[in-house]
């Protein structure tokens, strides 16, 4: 794949955006904030979500990283709970 993520690059944009959700505040208090694009309309119902953190590092979302060297994690999302809202909308089954 080729491309920037959310400047328009890569074969998974070719499916038009839809769904897209405005910026989350910051309700953590964590100095962070969430932006969440789904791509939608894809072969079979597919899509695509992007889910943007502004002012973290490189950390996983929702969770405390072990050191401070890996910057800042945001709390205003979880990845955990993200991956599992997606995975429920679209069963393998």
């Amino acid at each position: 794949m080729t491309g920037r993520v959310g400047r328009g690059g890569g074969p998974w944009t070719a499916v038009p955006p839809g769904g897209g959700r405005p910026r989350r505040p910051d309700r953590a208090g964590d100095g962070t904030t969430v932006t969440v694009k789904t791509y939608g309309g894809g072969g079979g119902g597919a899509e695509v979500v992007l889910v943007t953190v502004e002012g973290g590092g490189h950390t996983r979302p929702g969770r405390e990283p072990g050191t401070t060297v890996l910057g800042r994690s945001t709390r205003n999302v979880s990845a955990n709970d993200l991956m599992w809202d997606f995975f429920r909308r679209h069963p393998m089954g």
